[in-house]
């Protein structure tokens, strides 16, 4: 019997990243799910390959390339009919997901098994609002916090500039939004206890470095992430700057502590009842370790591009709502006060619109 397919949805740098490290030690058939019909041309064209390169030793660079069945619609079997999707792999952009998940609702039930590795907050609570408002018949969803430093300059090829880890847990199907005071209700414990075989198979990619962890740990982590990416991505990309150009500049360290102290006073302020009793709670919040957290990330990924940085210079919508604008969301629920985030936001958003405006100008230049 043939292992179960692994779709994924997303492209990008995460997603080409995944999937070609997948490819390297799985059997299973991994099939990539396409935007629309326009992208699906563009891919055989490129007959059917993501190239991955692997620039981490520039000595000794390493480029493969890897082909791949793609899809862009619903996947149905031999007999015409809706196939369904076991595993799926989501690395869309955050504010893409909702969209690209949609279309391929048909195939999805409350036996799919849905891993989400995608920068920022939110996603999950809106995906459990809308698409996907019963409890009983949602699919069973993972989180994944990603810290490879990998970023895309052309369509279907990454370069891997930096070493990370990947760290992935089962999400409880029902988890309180910030809204809710009452404390989350688990998974049963078979769901939170079994590792879906393409997580396993995931988890023994060497380059992927993944660990699987309890729920309450993924948050301490995916929060210190939030952090992490409120200071670095969004500078980087106002800036127009490499991750380790920042620690050049002796201003970034009042900046960086300013984002900080707001996250820290959102999330004291928010009722984490999940993880308020975990024991590296106060680890967590404590500002000056998280200010030197920032700067060993900036220089562990100091050739990477931010993924904030390649959207605006290729003139695409940002992640910066997820992010930023995520602990600005919940300063208003709770009344916690974000000017420097506010101003990070419409910062980034400034940048996209003055790119935009004098790629248009340039193009009338031209005309």
């Amino acid at each position: 019997m043939f292992p179960s397919k692994v779709y994924v949805l997303g492209v990008g740098s995460i997603g080409c990243l995944v999937s070609t490290q997948l490819a390297k030690i799985s059997d299973r058939q991994i099939v990539l799910l396409l935007k629309d019909e326009l992208t699906l041309n563009k891919f055989l064209n490129n007959e059917s390959t993501l190239r991955y390169e692997n620039l981490i030793n520039l000595r000794n660079p390493i480029i493969q390339d890897f082909k791949f069945k793609a899809l862009s619609s619903v996947p149905k079997n031999q007999f015409g009919k809706v196939d369904f999707i076991e595993n799926l792999i989501v690395t869309t952009k955050s504010y893409q997901t909702l969209r690209g998940l949609e279309k391929f609702l048909p195939a999805l039930n409350k036996n799919s098994k849905v891993l989400f590795i995608q920068n920022g907050l939110g996603v999950i609570d809106k995906l459990n609002e809308t698409l996907f408002a019963d409890p009983e018949t949602r699919p069973q969803f993972y989180q994944g916090i990603i810290s490879h430093g990998a970023f895309r300059q052309k369509k279907f090829a990454v370069k891997h500039v930096g070493l990370g880890d990947l760290k992935i847990a089962a999400l409880p199907r029902t988890i309180p939004t910030f809204n809710q005071q009452e404390e989350f209700v688990n998974s049963t414990e078979s769901e939170q206890n079994l590792v879906p075989d393409f997580i396993q198979d995931i988890i023994k990619t060497p380059i992927l470095n993944a660990q699987y962890l309890d729920y309450e740990d993924l948050l301490v982590t995916q929060y210190e992430k939030l952090i992490i990416n409120s200071c670095i991505n969004p500078i980087t990309a106002i800036l127009d700057s490499f991750n380790g150009e920042l620690l050049k500049i002796e201003e970034m360290y009042p900046i960086f502590s300013k984002i900080i102290q707001e996250c820290i006073d959102v999330l004291t302020k928010s009722n984490l009842n999940t993880i308020r009793n975990h024991q590296n709670f106060n680890i967590l919040l404590n500002k000056e370790r998280l200010i030197n957290v920032v700067f060993k990330v900036a220089e562990k990924t100091s050739r990477n591009s931010s993924s904030m940085r390649e959207d605006i210079r290729s003139l695409n919508e940002t992640e910066i709502d997820y992010v930023n604008g995520y602990v600005v969301e919940l300063g208003k629920k709770y009344n916690v006060y974000t000017p420097y985030n506010r101003l990070i936001c419409d910062l980034v958003k400034a940048k996209l619109s003055l790119n935009v405006y004098r790629n248009n100008d340039a193009i009338k230049m031209t005309l």
